[in-house]
């Protein structure tokens, strides 16, 4: 069977980022009623998504929120829960911390998800980058200790899943008993950073561990992306260092004997039906504040300084002599066009523009070509859509944009996060 895209849609309001709200179509007053997210949603329902994504974080800096909705969005498992009794077949996967949150609780509410929407609950087990000011729960110093709490947050939560089996509750009204106990089993788990005895007062709602999506990048992160995940989630503007972490996680898999976790990129989409429609909203989207960040990456990336210069200067070539640093190829990219453009062009070119995540700007037919090339040169399995700029972008990713590649032969009816099952 040839591959196919794993395909994903995020749960973050994402086309409200920048100056996006600020679009007639934005929605923005329903942003926290979790309307449009639903609407969205089932709309990446039908048009064939594999799953829906609500990536998270813990803290947020007032300053940012001044101008820019940011990361501002309900909690991931209560928006869930409204998304699950309005879609049918599309995969729901809650960001949880493993360095903040609490295994039992976390065990409880994704079997309790499992009933509401049966089995097609996943999960994004992340190590929180902060949030350390906000939760009483004192963080591993080391990368490695982080991820060996997380493999100890997998453990104690399957354990739970797996002691309160669906076949224990057998409620037969005749003999008046409701479930057999000698199904349910104790955890009694005692480790390094969880004491948990169990049961859960919640029975499992399906078998089998939770399909699970993983998100960081550090040596410790990837071994337990290999051990446990199913895909991973990934910040990679460039295609070389998502190709560099697919190869990886595929040698890491083979080692381990399973197989290997797909790796699905998030790619910002800013759609129009015509090119000039998409710049036209990526341009509206752009704060001070988001040109700001974008000027301070780039002339970061470059070892240059630009903090003097308006968009309409060219950049003077003596602040563009070789550092004693060598530079990465996207640094040399950016280089290469601010020696012959103005800053603003530099900072509306694609290494730019994707100074966190991949980024396309474009038709549909722009964002079809440029996901298939990436697929083609199996640089990546899939990706994570954030529409940004505008209600249409969600509109084109859903109607126009996933039909298209099924058009292509690169997208399956829609399966989940699970492909091939380690």
């Amino acid at each position: 069977m040839s591959r196919t895209l794993l395909t994903g849609f995020t749960l973050a309001p994402t086309w409200l980022r920048g100056w996006g709200w600020r679009h007639p179509d934005s929605r923005v007053e329903e942003m926290f009623t979790g309307g449009p997210i639903v609407e969205a949603v089932v709309r990446a329902e039908r048009a064939g998504f594999d799953f829906a994504f609500r990536p998270d974080a813990q803290e947020i800096d007032p300053a940012r929120i001044r101008d820019d909705a940011g990361q501002l969005g309900l909690d991931p498992l209560i928006q869930l829960a409204a998304v699950a009794v309005q879609t049918h077949r599309i995969q729901l996967v809650a960001t949880l911390s493993a360095t903040f949150a609490d295994p039992f609780t976390v065990a409880r509410q994704l079997v309790s998800l499992e009933h509401l929407a049966g089995p097609r609950i996943g999960w994004n087990l992340v190590t929180s980058l902060g949030g350390d000011r906000n939760h009483a729960t004192p963080r591993p110093e080391t990368s490695a200790g982080r991820w060996r709490r997380a493999a100890e947050f997998v453990e104690v939560v399957e354990g739970l899943r797996a002691g309160f089996p669906p076949d224990a509750v057998i409620h037969d009204r005749a003999s008046g008993r409701f479930t057999d106990p000698e199904r349910l089993r104790r955890l009694d788990h005692e480790g390094e950073s969880f004491r948990v005895e169990g049961p859960l007062t919640t029975p499992s709602g399906s078998g089998g561990r939770l399909p699970m999506l993983q998100a960081g990048g550090s040596e410790a992160g990837r071994q337990f992306a290999a051990r446990h995940a199913d895909a991973v989630f990934t910040a990679a503007p460039q295609e070389e260092s998502a190709a560099e972490l697919r190869r990886d996680l595929i040698v890491r898999a083979r080692e381990l004997g399973r197989a290997p976790a797909a790796v699905v990129p998030g790619l910002s989409l800013f759609l129009g039906a015509t090119s000039d429609e998409a710049w036209a909203a990526f341009r509206a989207a752009q704060s001070p504040a988001t040109l700001a960040r974008r000027r301070d990456a780039v002339a970061a990336a470059m070892h240059a300084d630009l903090s003097d210069l308006s968009v309409d200067d060219s950049v003077p070539r003596a602040r563009l002599r070789t550092p004693d640093t060598p530079l990465d190829a996207r640094a040399e990219r950016l280089r290469a066009v601010a020696a012959r453009a103005t800053l603003g062009a530099l900072l509306e070119s694609p290494d730019a523009v994707a100074d966190l995540h991949w980024t396309v700007i474009g038709t549909v037919d722009d964002a079809a070509d440029a996901i298939s090339v990436r697929f083609e040169r199996a640089s990546l399995d899939g990706f994570i859509a954030f529409p940004g700029g505008s209600w249409t972008s969600v509109e084109l990713a859903c109607d126009a944009l996933v039909p298209e590649l099924r058009r292509r032969g690169h997208v399956a009816p829609g399966t989940g996060l699970r492909r091939d099952a380690p």
